[in-house]
């Protein structure tokens, strides 16, 4: 379990991007599979969309996200 508190990079402030830099913070900061849970119905859709999806907007955040998930087994689930 962890947290974090503070504006995101950038000057794009909205709650979606800001769950999606948790997940990212998430990935960055553990080992091993994971099973990150969300409330962000848009991020856990674009991540079921696989990492060959590019979304229309926020593609610097899933870039990072992808590139920080790799190849470990990762799965959200919907809180």
């Amino acid at each position: 379990m962890g947290w974090g508190h503070g504006p995101l990079p950038g000057y794009k402030q909205t709650v979606p991007l800001a769950e999606l830099e948790g997940v990212i913070q998430a990935l960055k900061n553990t080992l091993g599979p994971i099973t990150l849970a969300v409330d962000s119905a848009i991020t856990i859709s674009t991540f079921l969309r696989g990492r060959n999806y590019v979304p229309p907007v926020n593609v610097q955040y899933w870039r990072r996200f992808w590139e920080q998930a790799g190849a470990r087994p990762s799965h959200m689930v919907k809180v």
